[in-house]
C-alpha cells in the first residue's frame, strides 16, 4: 500500500511540472483519503505518505488559485508532520523524505508563489527550518532544502539585497551544481540581479550567471 501510494506521490509531482493542476489534486486527495491513517495508531511510513501525498494537494491547489483548499492541506499536512515529530525516511517501504522541516519549507513555498518576499524571510531561518530546529527534527531532502533555499534567494533578490542573493546560490551550488544549473527559479534570480545590480558585478556573479546560461 505505501509503496503504490509512493507512486501516486510521483506521478502527482510528473502532473504539478506539466501545470495540470487539476488532475494533480485530484489524484493526490482521493489517495490521501484512501490511506488517511489514524493519528495514535500509524506507523511514520504511513504518516509521511500520507503528508507527502497532501502536499502535492496543496501545491497543485495554490499554483490552481485555490487557497482555502491549499490552507486546509497544508494545515494536515502540519498535523502528519507534528505526529512524526521528525523527518522520516524508509527505502525499505517508500521513497518520500517527510517531516516538521519539509511541510515548513512547503508553507514558504507558498508565500514566495504569491510573492510575499518579506513573509518568506520572516519564516526563514526560524522555526522548523532554523538551524537548532534542523539539529532536532533532522535534514529534509536535498532536493527539497535547495528548492526551499531558492525562495529565499528570489526573495531577497526581489528586495534588492542582491548579495544576499547570491550567498543562498552559491550555496546550493556548491552542494548541487548540476541540480541547479537545470533550475529555471535561479535563472530567473540570476537574470533579476543582471538586470537590477547598479554597481559592477562581481567575479562570483559572472561566474554563477555563466554556469546558469543566463546573460545580460
Amino acid at each position: 500500500m505505501l509503496a503504490a501510494a509512493t507512486g501516486v506521490v510521483g506521478l502527482s509531482w510528473l502532473l504539478l511540472r506539466q501545470d495540470r493542476f487539476d488532475e494533480c489534486e485530484q489524484l493526490a486527495a482521493t489517495t490521501a483519503a484512501e490511506v488517511e491513517p489514524r493519528l495514535s495508531s500509524a506507523s511514520p511510513g504511513q504518516l509521511a505518505v500520507w503528508g507527502e501525498l497532501l502536499q502535492r494537494v496543496a501545491s497543485a491547489a495554490m499554483r490552481n488559485n485555490r487557497p482555502q483548499v491549499a490552507r486546509e492541506a497544508r494545515r494536515m499536512t502540519a498535523t502528519a508532520a507534528s505526529a512524526l515529530n521528525t523527518e522520516h525516511v524508509d527505502f525499505r517501504e517508500h521513497w518520500t523524505t517527510f517531516g516538521p522541516v519539509t511541510a515548513e519549507t512547503k508553507a514558504i513555498e507558498d508565500l514566495s508563489l504569491i510573492g510575499d518576499a518579506r513573509g518568506v524571510l520572516r519564516r526563514t531561518d526560524d522555526g522548523p527550518v532554523g538551524h537548532k530546529a534542523l539539529k532536532r527534527f533532522g535534514h529534509p531532502s536535498r532536493n527539497n532544502w535547495d528548492r526551499h533555499r531558492l525562495d529565499v534567494a528570489r526573495a531577497h533578490a526581489t528586495l534588492g539585497s542582491h548579495q544576499d542573493a547570491m550567498d543562498e546560490l552559491s550555496t546550493v551550488r556548491r552542494t548541487s551544481p548540476e541540480w541547479l544549473r537545470h533550475q529555471r527559479m535561479a535563472r530567473y534570480i540570476m537574470s533579476d540581479i543582471l538586470a537590477h545590480r547598479k554597481r559592477t558585478l562581481t567575479q562570483e556573479m559572472r561566474t554563477m550567471a555563466c554556469h546558469l546560461g543566463v546573460s545580460g
